[in-house]
């Protein structure tokens, strides 16, 4: 019978150290941390700096700070030269959307010149239609259709535009009956 109670008396050595003592301890610890957060205090911090000042923890604790900042180092300058890499290609992309843009001004500013040029060239072709449109008013509807008859279609269509519809029917009655169709069929579909 002895033998039965010693396996009782051990488990219950072990029941007793977990209930007595491991468990008030981790509440204990516990309520500790809680009331030093709550106060403010950040207990790892705290933890940190006195693991240094003990001297074996502070050389393992001091190695793995350093083997972390070299990783750290490294990652950090693989990632500089990443960021430099990408620095350079968006530099290399502006530099040619500059010139991009610098062609396309040089073009806006050529075409510019070139639509003032044929509007200035438009409106001297426009004075001397009128003028010669006046000066074909009176003159005989003969002699117009003589000079008319000389000049390329587009001019003689565009000068007898200019000319009023009595005008314009006189001198169309003097010329040849085919060129006066061909003026007229011009002259229609404006």
């Amino acid at each position: 019978m002895a033998s039965l109670e010693e396996p009782k008396q051990k488990s219950s050595k072990f029941q007793w150290f977990v209930f007595v003592i491991l468990i008030p301890l981790i509440l204990a610890i516990t309520v500790a941390l809680i009331i030093m957060t709550v106060a403010g205090v950040n207990i790892f911090e705290k933890t940190k700096q006195f693991t240094n000042d003990i001297p074996v923890i502070s050389t393992m604790v001091n190695q793995e700070t350093e083997e972390n900042q070299g990783d750290q180092t490294v990652e950090l300058e693989a990632t500089i030269e990443d960021q430099n890499a990408q620095l350079e290609e968006l530099q290399s992309q502006l530099t040619v959307k500059d010139q991009k843009i610098n062609e396309l001004n040089n073009e806006i500013e050529k075409l510019t010149n070139q639509l003032n040029d044929k509007n200035m060239s438009d409106k001297n072709k426009e004075e001397v239609l009128s003028n010669l449109s006046s000066s074909f008013k009176n003159m005989d509807p003969e002699e117009a259709a003589a000079i008319v008859s000389k000049l390329d279609q587009v001019a003689s269509v565009n000068l007898l535009e200019k000319l009023p519809n009595d005008e314009r029917g006189k001198v169309l009655a003097a010329l040849d009956p085919e060129l006066a169709a061909t003026i007229t069929s011009a002259l229609m579909s404006r």
